[in-house]
């Protein structure tokens, strides 16, 4: 089964670079959403983010790091998307009815695309987090510790994880390319408002405040910027009481609140590793009832 696996997911992995033109897209993506953002949020969220004495200093790299901890998190499903779309690809040529036929586990073919995924998709978002720290230290920012920095790919590899197996499990529903164009501009559209990527959780109204615990990919950006926005916060709040730190971290959410219940790392991390191995399990069975 083993062998099975590395070679269809190496398959799958081979299958995704041979489009040089996706491959290229995914980074100018990226790329994109930090120029947007700098023309026209950088200026406003600064500002937010600077109503204290001696804010203003730390302020844009504070910004900038929240930044680029939502982009690694959403990068990690949008090149997600865009691998499992090999599936579809398979699907309407008739190659996934070749393997459903072949003595090769239903198993082995739910883990291969899923496998090439979270490769791909860790890899194109480490490298894009390499980008962002760039971005951060041309801006008048600093680098991350080598323990951050360790932290930081650590929480890549688990969001990977956990964003692909639940794209996976909607993906093995999709029967079409015209349905799965139309999920990935869905997606592509919401995932960054929903999971307080373009402007702050606290923005948003109670109810989509509310819907936004029951994803994910929301607990996985609030670990990723406690991590990277952790040392513009020291220095912003050096004299500051705790409840001041709580109050705007949580609007800012690197922090994520159940009522009055401060969610602890450990439990986020819980939730992204159980959301990735239930969505992996809903899939074999989806696969599994395929014909």
């Amino acid at each position: 089964m083993m062998n099975t696996l590395v070679i269809l997911a190496t398959r799958n992995i081979k299958l995704y670079l041979r489009d040089k033109l996706s491959v290229f897209f995914s980074f100018l993506s990226s790329l994109i959403i930090i120029l947007l953002y700098a023309l026209f949020l950088k200026s406003n969220l600064t500002a937010a983010s600077s109503q204290g004495v001696g804010f203003e200093t730390y302020s844009s790299w504070f910004v900038d790091s929240w930044l680029v901890a939502g982009l690694l998190v959403i990068n990690s499903i949008t090149v997600s998307l865009g691998v499992l779309g090999l599936m579809i690809t398979d699907q309407s040529k008739n190659r996934l009815r070749s393997f459903l036929i072949a003595p090769i586990s239903r198993n082995t073919i739910v883990f291969g695309y899923v496998l090439a995924a979270w490769v791909i998709g860790s890899v194109m978002t480490i490298l894009t987090f390499i980008l962002g720290e760039i971005y951060i230290v041309i801006n008048g920012g600093e680098l991350l510790s080598a323990l951050a920095m360790l932290q930081v790919i650590g929480l890549i590899l688990l969001n990977v994880f956990s964003n692909t197996s639940i794209i996976f499990c909607i993906v093995a529903l999709i029967r079409s390319e015209g349905a799965y164009q139309t999920f990935s501009t869905i997606l592509g559209t919401v995932i960054g408002f929903i999971t307080g990527m373009y402007l702050p959780i606290g923005l948003l109204s109670a109810p989509v405040q509310a819907f936004t615990k029951f994803i994910p990919a929301t607990y996985g950006v609030a670990l990723t910027r406690q991590v990277m926005m952790r040392g513009p916060i020291n220095m912003m709040f050096k004299d500051a009481p705790q409840a001041a730190i709580t109050r705007f971290e949580k609007f800012f959410g690197s922090q994520v609140f159940i009522g009055d219940y401060q969610c602890p790392p450990i439990l986020m991390i819980m939730i992204l590793l159980l959301s990735g191995l239930v969505f992996i399990a809903l899939s074999v069975m989806i696969i599994n009832r395929k014909k």
